[in-house]
């Protein structure tokens, strides 16, 4: 069984997965570059134009899925916030070359950085037919 390190090192590696959020009680998905993690927390960057912010403004119910390349699963369900601290949104497009070529630097109006705080990680291996939960408290 993976812990959630291996899980966390997968999905750094994989990064492109598939955001659902929650517009007017329906679901809406987008694939998305979403795989940094900070203090056991994803992290994300949109335009503040985009239809995703005001979904999760209004439900902070969130859950990305992420295909491996060997047909592997991973689903994170969480509470996504918005994050306001300069220094975090400095250093996320300092570590993400592909957010900083779309916004340059963190003064960009248009530039909007989001959390999620997991609440359930769950795998599914390409040999298996069921998800397995992920442990996620520290040192697991």
């Amino acid at each position: 069984m993976k812990d959630k390190n291996e899980i966390v090192k997968m999905i750094q590696k994989k990064r492109t997965g598939v955001l659902a959020t929650v517009d007017n009680g329906k679901p809406r998905l987008r694939p998305m570059d979403i795989g940094f993690f900070y203090d056991d927390r994803l992290y994300f960057s949109t335009f503040s134009s985009s239809d995703k912010v005001s979904q999760m403004r209004s439900s902070a119910d969130v859950e990305v899925l992420w295909m491996l390349d060997d047909m592997s699963q991973i689903r994170l369900e969480g509470q996504v916030e918005e994050v306001m601290d300069a220094g975090l949104k400095v250093r996320y497009l300092n570590d993400n070359t592909d957010a900083k070529g779309m916004f340059g630097d963190s003064s960009n109006k248009d530039y909007l950085l989001f959390r999620v705080t997991p609440v359930e990680i769950k795998y599914m291996d390409s040999s298996d037919s069921k998800y397995n939960r992920i442990c996620l408290s520290t040192g697991s």
